[in-house]
């Protein structure tokens, strides 16, 4: 084998094993530098990422791509770092999602695995086929990096469909992470885990105790939790550390304090039944925003509601291109059990972009919104749904838009998920969580 193949497998395989180790950790020191799309108006908040080989006369328009700026302001005891963007999937079809630093090789963003998974859908074909709205993280080698400005480019390539004659993406924001060694000065400290501040409500109040060398450090404590539950990040995976980000800010996390006594309260009125405990890691931020992940803390008991349960019910038969328009209607299906003689709630998720511009959005034959959302925009959307309106079995869960001439709605993976609410009788909540 030639030294040339040598190092590119060396190269691919260290690629592959940063990328498994993707995102901070617990344990983990590093710093973020963010970038957000600048402007001014509705646009602002997203860029536009056109294919440079596009044959559409409009999307050419768009092209060159711009030529964005990070600021890095240390690097010192840097042992790696990653590139960890808000991108959309908007044109299906379009592929070759990539980004460089600094004018260097481009680096290829990676679809999800779990996309369209082999639960999720009754159709065949590969990640692109379906909208999404992930938040992958890519390493970057650290030799591509300087202290100051360094420039931030993206590009995608032409595929199918839509996405041949126009490739396009969206990109919300990106953050530049940078890891360090042990060498870097952290915070330390403990979580615990009591009642609520409000004995009436369910949940549980986390707080960060700092040990006293590091306590004046603290500026900020952010909580996250591992868990079965809605996926914030649109990977296709519901055990995992629930989060997000918004143009560069830390969303849909436990909870946040800005001050001491470092707690927060978690409410867990629907937090779904658990087939594995509950783990808790705290983001401490010091006056540097250098950021520490704690090791992670165990959650013995989550405090949900006595007597009741929440199924988290996972969607499938996932339409590919679920962008409803010009009088089409487009549905998933979800699968609630044969007996609802318990059944006290029902939530439904999704995550929307355009959400705006539906007509009618529900279950079966009952419309429970109108629209959703925001125009031309990211939105997480949760909607109550009547009793009444569930059957047994298989339900369908379905988006109308008679939009012509705008956009219409699109739905990201994974669709519809379903939060149900059963009554358990007059014993203890049967969830597992923490168990």
């Amino acid at each position: 084998m030639s030294p040339r193949r040598i190092l590119s497998l060396s190269c691919s395989l260290f690629f592959l094993i940063a990328l498994a180790r993707a995102d901070p950790q617990p344990g983990d020191t590093y710093r973020e530098y963010g970038w957000v799309p600048a402007g001014k108006g509705a646009r602002a908040r997203w860029e536009r990422i056109t294919g440079p080989d596009a044959t559409n006369a409009r999307a050419r328009r768009f092209l060159p791509n711009p030529v964005n700026r990070i600021d890095i302001a240390d690097l010192e005891g840097a042992i790696r770092a990653e590139l960890q963007l808000e991108l959309l999937q908007t044109h299906v079809g379009t592929i070759g999602q990539a980004f460089r630093l600094n004018g260097g090789e481009w680096h290829a963003i990676p679809p999800s695995p779990n996309i369209p998974g082999t639960i999720g859908t009754d159709k065949e074909g590969d990640p692109h086929h379906w909208q999404s709205m992930r938040y992958p993280s890519v390493p970057v080698p650290l030799a591509a990096l300087h202290v100051g400005g360094n420039t931030l480019e993206f590009t995608c390539k032409a595929g199918f469909g839509l996405g041949k004659n126009w490739p396009q993406s969206l990109v919300n924001g990106a953050l530049l992470r940078v890891y360090y060694g042990a060498g870097k000065t952290t915070i330390t400290g403990q979580i615990e885990a009591s009642g609520p501040s409000d004995p009436a409500t369910a949940g549980v109040r986390l707080r960060f105790i700092p040990e006293p060398a590091s306590a004046n450090a603290v500026v900020r404590v952010d909580f996250i939790g591992h868990y079965r539950g809605f996926d914030w990040r649109g990977e296709g995976r519901y055990e995992s550390w629930h989060y997000n980000y918004r143009r560069g800010e830390l969303a849909h996390h436990l909870g946040s304090a800005w001050q001491a006594p470092w707690a927060a309260d978690w409410d867990t009125t629907w937090l779904p039944v658990q087939p594995e405990p509950v783990a808790i890691a705290a983001r401490v931020t010091d006056a540097t925003g250098l950021h520490h992940l704690t090791a992670s803390f165990t959650l013995d008991d989550p405090r949900q509601p006595a007597n009741e349960k929440v199924e988290l019910l996972e969607p499938h038969a996932v339409p590919p291109k679920w962008h409803t328009r010009a009088g089409r209607r487009q549905s998933c299906k979800v699968r609630f059990p044969d007996d609802l003689s318990g059944l006290r709630e029902v939530r439904v998720l999704l995550t929307t972009w355009n959400g705006h511009a539906a007509d009618a959005i529900g279950i079966n034959d009952c419309v429970i919104a109108g629209n959703v959302g925001r125009n031309h925009d990211l939105s997480y959307d949760v909607l109550t749904v009547p009793l009444g309106a569930v059957r047994p079995g298989e339900n369908e869960f379905f988006t109308f838009s008679d939009e012509k001439e705008g956009h219409g709605i699109e739905v990201q993976w994974p669709g519809f998920v379903v939060l149900a609410r059963f009554a358990t009788g007059t014993g203890e909540s049967e969830s597992t969580a923490g168990q």
